[in-house]
């Protein structure tokens, strides 16, 4: 052992060991874990810059572009489809031209705040109205305490055409046309606009009864979603009315959405199976059976709604009211006679729902749908993919 002083010197000193070089296995474990990191590190970097380029991107085409994410028009300038040329020749025909209208007097009306904005919704193909339809809708209309949004095809494709996080699936039916049946659009519009905007959605040939709005109103400032007991005992798609963001809606346009993808033919589809009443209760049993509640399905010999406050997921809740057996009670479901309202929507240039049918077409929606993307991606090939 080496001694801590010298004698020679007679001085203590501190003795101080020389370093040993590394032996190669060292330098081995080192340049191991080197190798190691590195390729983490890069994959960071690049997900760091991705996102970065990504948002840039993303502020950029949403300023640009009106039907980018996040760029949620007001329904003011989502139904601003006003124009006098149709108007004068709307009126040229002794037809009604139905504008947009507002509560005057908010203060006398609107001094409870509501869960469910005090707007209703009504659409058709254009804002030109016959007579009938128009003096039915006219209750909606002058409904006191709201505003009234009247949504043309124009309108309503802003919207079905508007890309969104939660329904990407959505835009590529509509531009792949999924959706050649004007009922179809008009269901998956309807569910649509109540969740982004909330509101009540009427059909233009449904009309309140006196007991709908009366002095005790029978929307309730704490309703967070409203139906009537439609007569095969589920939740009505003639009439609702929702908070914005109700995961109702959430779970109705997916699976209608769904449910269109898997057609066999874009043409050839029952509505009311796809994305009508029964994706509507389709809906309602999962949102119920976020609280676990099972609900039975929607068909002969089951009552599987009745009148109540119901919660569901995140402790949402609707409220139902009247019984199948007199669905008429707040709401009357058709003001007219099925060939009266054939006769008119003929008038208008429509086919009533009983008779919107087409033959078929031969193509999947899911083949519509590949067209569609290979049409993106391959400009080239655009040309093989033509609309109806």
């Amino acid at each position: 052992m080496a001694p801590l002083w010298s004698s020679s010197s007679g001085k203590h000193r501190t003795h101080v060991p020389r370093a040993r070089p590394p032996s190669s296995f060292s330098l081995v474990r080192l340049l191991a874990a080197v190798l190691l990191v590195l390729p983490w590190l890069w994959l960071l970097r690049g997900i760091l810059t991705r996102a970065s380029t990504g948002s840039q991107e993303f502020s950029s085409s949403a300023m640009s572009d009106p039907n980018a994410v996040g760029a949620l028009p007001s329904l003011t300038e989502l139904t601003n489809t006003y124009n006098l040329q149709d108007r004068q020749a709307c009126e040229a025909k002794s037809f009604v031209y139905i504008s947009n209208q507002m509560e005057k007097d908010s203060s006398s009306t609107r001094s409870t705040p509501t869960k469910i904005p005090k707007i209703i919704h009504q659409t058709s193909k254009s804002r030109c109205l016959t007579q009938v339809f128009a003096k039915v809708s006219q209750k909606w209309r002058n409904l006191p305490g709201y505003d009234y949004y009247f949504h043309d095809d124009a309108s309503m494709m802003r919207l079905l055409t508007r890309h969104t996080r939660e329904f990407p699936l959505l835009h590529d039916l509509v531009q792949a046309h999924c959706l050649r049946h004007g009922t179809i659009k008009a269901d998956v519009w309807r569910y649509l606009v109540l969740w982004e905007y909330g509101g009540l959605y009427a059909d233009i040939d449904s009309q309140p009864t006196a007991l709908f709005n009366t002095t005790t109103p029978i929307l309730q400032p704490s309703d967070d979603g409203w139906f009537v007991v439609e007569q095969f005992h589920v939740l009505s798609q003639y009439v609702m009315a929702l908070s914005p963001r109700h995961p109702l809606m959430y779970y109705a346009l997916h699976h209608a959405t769904q449910k269109l993808a898997a057609q066999v033919d874009t043409a050839k589809l029952n509505a009311a199976l796809v994305t009508g009443p029964h994706a509507l209760h389709r809906a309602y049993q999962d949102f119920r059976k976020d609280a676990h509640v099972n609900i039975d399905p929607q068909g002969p010999g089951y009552k599987p709604v009745w009148a109540g406050v119901f919660e569901g997921t995140d402790h949402r809740s609707i409220t139902v009211v009247g019984t199948g057996e007199h669905e008429g009670e707040f709401i009357t479901r058709e003001m007219l006679s099925l060939p009266l309202k054939k006769k008119q929507y003929a008038k208008m240039n429509m086919t009533s729902f009983h008779d919107d049918k087409m033959e078929q077409s031969g193509q999947s929606c899911v083949s519509a749908l590949y067209q569609y993307h290979n049409a993106r991606r391959n400009p080239a090939a655009s040309r093989a993919f033509l609309p109806p």
